[in-house]
């Protein structure tokens, strides 16, 4: 082992695999990090919790908010070792890269814990905040009854932002979790109310009383052949179809979008009109075409977003009736309705998957829809 470029003996180094040991301990993701000039344990990339270097006394240890040491000296390395754990901890063991200046330490909002009856349970308790007393309270039961034998096994399969919140804690396996208290986990940054009902979630399947957690199905098969056979043979129930759709857009764009943002939405998608071109809708707003277009991006992808939890429910009512009949019915009545762009956002949005545009566009074609037509001058524009 070497630190800045001079080898050690092997009392200092196994007082550095000593200290990394303790470290590791506290921390799963610190590994060692060597920046040329200071051997470091921290997370790589980030500040580091300890680092050691030569100089004319021999080997020196710094520790965060310490002061640097000898080793020589017999020092009690422990004592600072858990202040820096301490420090980590409270940062969430996500600091700021080397060289730029420490953020301001903000003002921690402590999470309200209600205090339930005994006779009262969180499945028949009424929903405070959103659920979140609900779940603050289930989760401190389900991490209480974790068996020993569960208590290795590692987090995966959660969603992203889970994933990073519990990296963050420096938690890597169910027994991590024993290290903090719910509410601790709840004041994590990106920590909100959707991770916290994922986690209970989790929990309750490795104690028994849920199924296991399985991947999303898979999206349905889109039979772009038939589709516009199936439009014409159930095209009544498309259209109230279309129309409930439409009036769940136009409520999620009213709660996700400003004014202007649903002004070239609407224009764009052909909703309540004819589409418009970019330039023809920025011509009516006194912008550049090149504007809208990124407004309508921004737009869009705000959309695609996760919906507001009043509107979660619905909108999977939604995709179960529509995938009760042919999925491409239902694409060509929007076809047909708003044109290929809200057709494309709709088969994104529910049915996962990229729209077959040129497929559509032929089965359209074959189902004796004339470009000459009423229809066919919206839909071949």
């Amino acid at each position: 082992m070497r630190v800045t470029g001079i080898e050690v003996g092997e009392r200092e180094k196994k007082a550095i695999e000593s200290i990394y040991r303790y470290l590791k301990e506290a921390f799963p993701l610190a590994e060692y990090d060597d920046r040329g000039e200071i051997l470091g344990i921290g997370e790589p990339g980030r500040r580091l919790l300890c680092y050691f270097s030569v100089d004319a006394g021999g080997l020196r240890i710094k520790f965060k908010d310490s002061k640097a040491v000898h080793l020589s000296e017999n020092i009690d390395w422990v004592p600072m070792a858990d202040s820096a754990v301490r420090l980590f901890r409270e940062n969430g063991f996500a600091l700021k890269q080397e060289g730029y200046a420490p953020k301001r330490e903000r003002k921690k909002v402590p999470v309200k814990e209600t205090k339930i009856p005994e006779n009262r349970t969180p499945s028949d308790k009424n929903k405070l905040q959103g659920g979140l007393e609900d779940y603050l309270y289930g989760l401190g039961e389900e991490m209480a009854e974790i068996p020993e034998s569960a208590r290795g096994c590692k987090f995966g399969g959660c969603s992203v932002r889970l994933f990073h919140c519990l990296q963050d804690l420096g938690v890597v396996t169910v027994g991590d979790l024993f290290r903090y208290t719910p509410a601790e986990i709840c004041r994590t940054k990106n920590f909100g109310k959707q991770c916290l009902a994922e986690l209970y979630r989790i929990l309750r399947a490795v104690n028994g009383k849920a199924p296991a957690l399985t991947a999303r199905s898979a999206p349905p098969m889109i039979d772009y052949e038939t589709s516009y056979e199936d439009y014409k043979a159930n095209e009544d129930r498309y259209k109230e179809l279309y129309a409930a759709l439409s009036d769940l857009f136009f409520r999620l764009a009213g709660t996700k979008l400003d004014e202007r943002m649903r002004t070239v939405v609407y224009a764009r998608l052909g909703l309540g009109g004819s589409a418009k071109t970019l330039r023809g809708i920025g011509a009516d707003l006194g912008i550049s075409q090149e504007r809208v277009r990124q407004i309508f991006v921004k737009s869009m992808r705000r959309l695609m977003n996760s919906p507001p939890l009043d509107m979660m429910k619905e909108l999977r009512e939604f995709q179960s009736a529509a995938e009760a009949y042919p999925v491409g019915g239902l694409l060509v009545c929007c076809y047909l309705e708003s044109g290929e762009l809200f057709t494309e956002f709709v088969c994104k949005r529910f049915f996962r998957q990229e729209l077959q545009k040129d497929a559509l566009r032929d089965a359209v074609r074959k189902g004796g829809l004339k470009e000459g037509s009423a229809a066919g001058q919206k839909v071949f524009r």
